[in-house]
């Protein structure tokens, strides 16, 4: 069911006293409740909220977010988020090169910019929701930290929902990281990462190699090894990912790892190069397959 739109000042229910007030609304003289912005109603128990359209990125704590350095100094990151204020990522909210555990000390704070520098791009969570809004992160997990070489997309982050893991390695080997935020980073995927992927889809050369030498020597399982560089294939892919991204946030439809690899898939079945794809006349033949999952119509599984 398709939730209504409203804008300032609409009515949302006569009975104000029965609901609980959500974000976006507010209650007249009268004892109606009135929704507060322009946005999405929804309503969850008996709660009723308006959830804006195209509003900043509001964080909440756990939320998996990317984020730019922007400034280093007196034991904090300053870091662009996409929120309407900076975050902050302390010195002791970080983990210290080889997994370390110890207090930080004034050599630590002197040497902050070996962990990350301006202009930095790294992926953390959000550990509390201060008072005035802005956010303090936190990268004491291994899966977070300085992101390797890649690009960066950004879409409203209203079309980003929460999952149960932000972190995707599409078959092409191409790896994505969905923040919350809206910032999105597509980088080469590591080495076991990518090895799983290609074993899912069924045609990695290692599966082949093992068939024909099963006491070959393999990784240890926790080493993932570095991200390999972009070959020129490989950079094709990512441009085709970026653009199928670009095509959902410009259709306004939700950005996940399914809906990418469907928009992503019509493009290659249509034969169309990461530029076509933002034409209009080929917009509609993209969406198309997104759009009829989200409405609940099953497709063919997409490859990506």
């Amino acid at each position: 069911m398709e939730r209504p739109i409203v804008i300032p000042g609409e009515l949302l229910t006569t009975d104000a006293k029965n609901w609980l007030h959500g974000k976006g609304t507010y209650q007249n003289a009268d004892g109606q409740l009135l929704s507060g912005v322009c946005g999405e109603v929804q309503m969850m128990d008996r709660m009723v909220r308006v959830e804006p359209g195209l509003a900043r990125y509001v964080g909440a704590t756990g939320d998996c977010v990317v984020g730019r350095v922007i400034s280093v100094g007196m034991g904090r990151w300053k870091v662009d988020v996409g929120s309407h204020l900076d975050a902050a990522l302390l010195l002791q909210n970080v983990n210290l090169p080889g997994g370390h555990l110890r207090r930080k000390t004034t050599e630590d704070a002197r040497q902050m910019r070996e962990l990350f520098s301006e202009s930095d791009m790294f992926s953390g969570e959000v550990q509390k929701v201060n008072r005035d809004g802005s956010l303090s992160l936190h990268t004491r997990s291994a899966r977070y930290g300085k992101l390797p070489a890649g690009m960066l997309v950004t879409v409203p982050a209203v079309l980003v929902k929460r999952l149960s893991t932000h972190f995707h390695v599409f078959d092409c080997g191409i790896e994505a990281l969905i923040g919350v935020n809206g910032f999105i980073w597509l980088s080469m995927a590591r080495r076991k990462k990518r090895k799983r992927a290609e074993i899912e889809a069924g045609d990695s050369d290692d599966e082949k190699d093992e068939k024909k030498n099963p006491l070959q020597t393999k990784a240890p399982e926790d080493d993932e090894g570095p991200a390999a560089p972009f070959t020129p294939f490989d950079r094709v892919n990512a441009a085709r990912l970026r653009a199928a991204i670009l095509v959902l946030s410009e259709a306004f439809l939700e950005v996940s790892p399914a809906t990418i690899s469907l928009v992503y898939a019509a493009a290659v079945t249509h034969g169309l190069r990461p530029a076509d794809m933002h034409l209009p006349e080929h917009r509609a033949t993209l969406v198309q397959p997104a759009m009829d999952k989200l409405k609940g119509i099953k497709g063919p599984k997409p490859s990506a």
